[in-house]
């Protein structure tokens, strides 16, 4: 099933939170991301940040994909990317709990060349 974001991330969006979104589909992190950062940005994605869903590490054991490559090609159980300001993480989070899903802080832009830096 089609999965929505739209119940959680509309407060946050008519309150004028979010920066940019990231809707992580084919293509991964490395892929997707860098399209919503400005000129002069990453990101430094922490994957031990939230947890992994065990199919992911099926995937990667069994088919013998590097983890470099499953997160290019695989979601790895990231479904949205939300960037806000450091002062509105906590209010983001509520929102998204009071929506019924879950969110972690999994990152930080920083300086750089438009890409994903997974960590």
């Amino acid at each position: 099933p089609h999965k929505s974001y739209l119940r959680a991330l509309a407060p946050a969006l008519d309150r004028g939170l979010v920066h940019g979104m990231a809707h992580v589909t084919g293509g991964g992190l490395p892929d997707n991301v860098p399209r919503v950062l400005p000129a002069g940005c990453s990101i430094e994605f922490r994957k031990d940040a939230m947890p992994r869903p065990p199919i992911f590490d099926l995937i990667v054991a069994r088919g013998r994909v590097s983890e470099d490559e499953a997160y290019r090609v695989l979601n790895m159980g990231v479904g949205m990317l939300v960037f806000v300001a450091r002062e509105h993480v906590d209010e983001l989070r509520s929102l998204c709990a009071g929506a019924g899903e879950t969110s972690y802080v999994v990152g930080k832009v920083i300086e750089g060349p438009r890409e994903v830096r997974i960590l």
